[in-house]
């Protein structure tokens, strides 16, 4: 990718930190204009959980611009974050000022007391500089409330899409997007009919895989979520469980599947299936792939939040998003430096840069519109970005992973075939579901 200089997107987004973004160096070079010595400077520690979370150069803009703020940046990606926090607390050792990581540990951390509010700085920040205030989307603050306080800012968030063959639909007469789970069946139908030895939807089962498609099924069938727990005897989770019987009734659903985790998916995908439910940030895996263009291999899609049937309620289209949080840690004298430093995360000056790291999408919609994200990701059609919009967090709560595993069982019934009914298979399952509390 060539660089750019900034758009006047980008610009505004910078006016404030006043260095381009493409800023090269070590990790605290930013950090050269303030003397660890000088009793002005302010030194924040903060733990990110993806390298493209917190990069040298979007740690450079930050600095540069703050010069009284010195940053001491460490990447956690080995998801253990809240138990680190846990032992330093119970040993009475420092805690970091600032941390990253999902969401769905938020309450959590909460409880124990490892993170504190930012409700007096949001609203100063709203009424101090209301533009760039209004840049960001709501639903950052509104994603990490908790008891009615903001404990963090969520400032990006992955989105499942559909990836679909464009050769295939095209031979099929299949022409996306879909209104309704009615028409996406009707379309894979099409497809098997068009090329019988070739799987039409791609999907993973694997134990410890997750449950990505059936999931994003369940939410935009609108399916009531208590928590992270789904009500799988609502017309919704009904629909949903039945709506991938048939399909897997009518072979357009690889059986294989149940041995398939995220790269076999994605590998039958690439290799000529016909559609994928998954991450919008696997399309940059995609364009990686020689002969694989998008546009004339593969295309992008959203998924529909309309069962087609009487009986069900609109549905959603998904995020998962990882929050940053100032922990309790932060003295009372070092809060208005931690949380500029939670203003840049959500500016365009920290978003667009993470996207061109290979990230996620902005909730900043200056950054998502702007000439740097259009040129990064010609997948981010109209479509799509208006879907990212209007989308939700996705249900979740702390016992969110044990929900997927008893999910995972049920998944793999499916994919394997069963004969028992969506009836039977919901009053198997929705007892263990309710039984993790």
């Amino acid at each position: 990718m060539t660089t750019r200089s900034p758009s006047s997107t980008l610009r505004r987004g910078l006016a404030r930190f006043a260095i381009p973004v493409g800023v090269a160096g070590v990790l605290l070079a930013g950090c050269a204009a303030a003397d660890s010595t000088d009793s002005d400077t302010t030194t924040l520690t903060v733990w990110g959980s993806r390298g493209y979370y917190l990069t040298p150069e979007q740690v450079a803009v930050f600095t540069d611009a703050n010069p009284d703020i010195k940053i001491e940046a460490e990447i956690v990606d080995t998801d253990d974050i809240l138990e680190r926090m846990l032992r330093a607390k119970d040993a009475g050792q420092p805690l970091p000022d600032i941390i990253q990581d999902d969401i769905f540990l938020l309450q959590a951390y909460k409880d124990a007391g490892l993170v504190v509010p930012i409700d007096d700085q949001v609203a100063a920040f709203e009424e101090d500089d209301p533009e760039a205030f209004a840049d960001v989307l709501p639903i950052v603050w509104e994603e990490p409330t908790r008891d009615g306080e903001i404990m963090g800012a969520a400032v990006t968030a992955n989105f499942d899409i559909l990836y679909y063959n464009e050769p295939w639909f095209a031979e099929a007469g299949v022409q996306p997007p879909f209104e309704t789970y009615e028409d996406l069946y009707e379309a894979t139908v099409a497809l098997k009919a068009t090329r019988p030895d070739q799987i039409p939807f791609t999907v993973q089962a694997l134990a410890g895989e997750g449950t990505t498609a059936f999931k994003t099924v369940l939410i935009g069938s609108g399916t009531p979520f208590d928590g992270a727990t789904p009500d799988l005897l609502s017309p919704g989770g009904l629909y949903t469980i039945e709506w991938f019987q048939r399909m897997q009734a009518a072979d357009l659903l690889p059986p294989q599947a149940i041995a398939w985790g995220e790269a076999e998916s994605r590998g039958a995908f690439v290799a000529g299936g016909g559609m994928i439910i998954d991450g919008f940030s696997t399309a940059g895996d995609f364009v990686d792939i020689g002969n694989f263009d998008f546009g004339t291999a593969w295309g992008t899609t959203l998924m529909p939040i309309e069962t087609g049937v009487s009986g069900t309620t609109t549905g959603a289209r998904p995020t998962s998003s990882r929050m940053w949080s100032i922990s309790s840690g932060v003295p009372e004298e070092k809060m208005d430096a931690a949380f500029e430093f939670i203003k840049f995360l959500s500016s365009p000056a920290y978003q667009i840069p993470q996207v061109l790291a290979g990230g996620v999408p902005p909730r900043n919609e200056a950054a998502l519109n702007s000439p740097e994200v259009a040129e990064a990701w010609p997948f981010l059609t109209e479509e799509i970005k208006q879907g990212y919009l209007d989308s939700v967090g996705i249900p979740s709560a702390l016992n969110a992973g044990d929900v997927e595993l008893v999910l995972e069982q049920l998944w793999g019934e499916i994919v394997t075939g069963t004969d028992a009914t969506p009836e039977q298979l919901a009053e198997k399952y929705q007892p263990q579901l309710d039984a993790l509390g």
